[in-house]
């Protein structure tokens, strides 16, 4: 390691004669070194106080964080349909009441959460939108589309034409 050359030297000798004249200056030098040694102890107080006020914040957050997951653990899903009535009268309200569905004669029937569908629709992706619609509703379990476009045979009536 290289030592320090001559000028080095000659500043830092110059700095501590400062310093110490500074402090020990007879006029002002004990208030000098009073205000030092309350701002030295100071730093350990300043530390503390902003740890402590970064460790509320991160407790408020995780406890912001665990709220939120408790809710939605408890709100998983709506309750079932107490009924195949009350669940097929939910796919009507919820699902074909909304465009492009409203008009359509589309009947639905329930029975122990698999949902039926039957009638037609204009265009083809509009029933597989109306499938996929109905799979969201609390309560359904399966799906079975019988929707078809018109001229088309239904596709539960598929089979037995072309077998005859």
């Amino acid at each position: 390691m290289k030592r320090p050359g001559r000028l080095a030297a000659a500043v830092g000798g110059a700095m501590t004669g400062f310093v110490a004249e500074y402090l020990l200056d007879p006029d002002r030098g004990r208030s000098r070194r009073s205000r030092l040694g309350d701002q030295a102890r100071a730093i350990p107080r300043r530390f503390v106080r902003k740890a402590s006020a970064r460790t509320r914040a991160q407790g408020r957050y995780a406890a912001g964080v665990a709220h939120g997951v408790a809710h939605r653990l408890t709100h998983l899903r709506a309750p079932l349909p107490e009924n195949d009535a009350t669940l097929a009268q939910k796919v009507r309200s919820e699902v074909l009441g909304s465009e492009p569905f409203a008009g359509h004669a589309i009947v639905v029937t329930a029975v122990d959460g698999a949902v039926t569908l039957r009638g037609q629709l204009p265009n083809p992706s509009h029933i597989t939108r109306l499938d996929h619609q109905v799979r969201k509703v609390a309560g359904v379990r399966h799906v079975e589309n019988l929707v078809h476009s018109p001229g088309a045979p239904a596709p539960n009536k598929q089979g037995p034409r072309s077998a005859g």
